[in-house]
């Protein structure tokens, strides 16, 4: 929904009478959602004023990938996380995507029958028939983000501070480009791609992290990216949810994993190749100092 009911209408008795409970309490999803605008081609700001630069990977077959290989890129990405410091925030989303084949035409002989001939007729079967069956392929979305200055750092004047969070903001956007020219490198062979939001694909990707249908979203004039990703209706019901778009209803629930096993391999959740769409995120932040000379404290 565009605008929320109570914000438009007082809940009168008379409202009340014809219009069921749920709609009238509904809200904008986007209001919900941290996306605000785009600085850059390549860069989203947040509400909390947090700038984000998303790519996506390929990655490695894990069932088929030599082991040394497999440990040497989770490996690599640790150390980065460790290198670039505690400003930087890491979220990894495993992305299911439809797949839709892409043949080259039959060639076939013309001097015979063409296309009528009986391979021509086996190649259009099996390409039918690989449609058919709505393929999936998993890719990997890695966002790096980089957290504002200490509000105490900045001038609380309104025109001074404006200058300073620009300031800011521009010396933020070196910091993260250097830090995704380092992901490049980590996931070098492994298809890195950065994502822009005029393609269409980094907001339609965002839509697919909340449950909707991955499709190119296009940002509009005079929108916060939030309104312009979001396409569908989300009802909550206990642990389930269900989300409706255009000509379409999916239903779905979420699973929060709050304490991680101290030893962790690369395939653990590789096997949960389910037949339904699945978004599996993990977030990394590298620990303060302060925490991490507290731990020493306690340990030594």
């Amino acid at each position: 929904m565009s605008a929320d009911l109570k914000s438009l209408f007082p809940a009168t008795p008379a409202l009340k009478s014809v219009i069921r409970p749920e709609h009238l309490g509904a809200e904008p999803l986007a209001r919900h959602l941290p996306w605000l605008s785009s600085p850059a081609e390549d860069l989203i700001l947040t509400r909390q004023g947090d700038l984000i630069a998303s790519a996506v990977v390929d990655g490695l077959d894990s069932f088929t990938v030599e082991e040394g290989d497999l440990s040497l890129v989770p490996n690599s990405f640790a150390r980065l996380i460790g290198q670039l410091g505690e400003s930087f925030g890491f979220h990894v989303s495993k992305l299911t995507l439809p797949d839709w084949p892409k043949f080259k035409g039959f060639d076939a002989d013309q001097g015979a029958r063409g296309a009528d001939s009986f391979p021509a007729a086996v190649d259009r079967r099996w390409q039918t028939h690989l449609v058919s069956r709505d393929l999936k392929r998993r890719v990997l979305m890695i966002s790096v983000i980089l957290r504002p200055a200490a509000l105490k750092r900045l001038p609380l004047m309104g025109a001074l501070f404006k200058a300073a969070f620009a300031d800011d903001m521009t010396a933020r956007a070196e910091r993260l480009n250097e830090a995704m020219g380092l992901l490049a490198g980590v996931a070098q062979g492994m298809g890195f791609r950065r994502l822009n939001v005029s393609s269409g694909e980094w907001l339609g990707l965002l839509g697919g992290l909340i449950g909707q249908p991955v499709v190119k979203s296009l940002p509009m004039k005079g929108q916060f990216l939030a309104e312009s990703l979001t396409n569908s209706q989300f009802t909550f019901k206990g642990k389930q949810l269900e989300i409706e778009s255009s000509g379409s209803r999916r239903f779905g629930t979420i699973f929060g994993v709050k304490s991680y096993p101290s030893r962790t391999w690369a395939r653990m959740l590789d096997a949960l190749e389910l037949p339904y769409d699945i978004t599996i995120t993990n977030s990394f932040t590298p620990a303060r100092n302060n925490e991490i000379e507290e731990r020493i404290k306690r340990t030594a």
